[in-house]
């Protein structure tokens, strides 16, 4: 209960820092940004980019310092949900090759914001 008091200033720094990797990553051959809704907000508490060759993308990212991650996995991979697995999730199977998640969190300050820019467009 007693986060929640900071929770609004907490969420509207993860929404600049998220708002600058909006102008600044630019989508190339290797990087593409998700778009995002207009008409919607996101708390922006982690920040998702594709990336070609992932495993490359994540080790050149920890060998300059920064984590990244993918966070989550497709539940359909555990074993629990085997019987329910589909092969008909062709765009899932596409995006789970490809995503990865960089910092944005409050803790990131504006030479974080642009190291870690750097490092993405220069991949």
């Amino acid at each position: 209960i007693e986060q929640l008091k900071n929770a609004d200033k907490i969420i509207a720094k993860h929404k600049i820092n998220a708002d600058f990797y909006n102008e600044n990553i630019l989508n190339s051959n290797k990087v593409k940004k998700i778009p995002q809704n207009p008409n919607s907000s996101s708390s922006a508490w982690i920040y998702t980019i594709h990336v070609k060759g992932r495993n490359k993308f994540e080790k050149y990212m920890i060998e300059n310092g920064v984590f990244v991650n993918k966070v989550h996995i497709r539940n359909d991979v555990h074993p629990c949900f085997s019987d329910y697995r589909s092969n008909k999730l062709k765009n899932l199977d596409i995006f789970s090759k490809s995503y990865v998640s960089i910092p944005v969190g409050w803790w990131m300050k504006k030479k974080d914001l642009k190291y870690v820019t750097q490092l993405v467009n220069e991949y």
